[in-house]
């Protein structure tokens, strides 16, 4: 796959969730929503960020995300998170 490929793959998604770059924490968690999944900040959680599934029929999930770390930290954490809801 060339980068000209990825980068209109990437385009395309980030078209369907609305994205824009540069992409933020705020952005990246309505893209979120709009496909039936929620974020949520936590106090004290151990892992940097972790998802679960809500609802197989409804295909809701959610990812929840330490309050601790940096913001920077915290975008590529929900991200990371999503792209296994993704690839899963």
């Amino acid at each position: 796959m060339t980068n000209t490929t990825s980068e209109k793959i990437a385009e395309y998604v980030r078209s369907e969730l609305g994205l824009t770059l540069p992409i933020t924490l705020e952005k990246l968690i309505t893209g979120i929503e709009k496909v039936q999944g929620r974020c949520i900040e936590v106090s004290g959680q151990q892992e940097d960020a972790k998802y679960r599934i809500l609802n197989q029929e409804n295909l809701k999930f959610e990812i929840s995300y330490a309050k601790e770390q940096p913001e920077e930290s915290k975008l590529f954490a929900v991200a990371r998170e999503f792209g296994k809801v993704l690839l899963s």
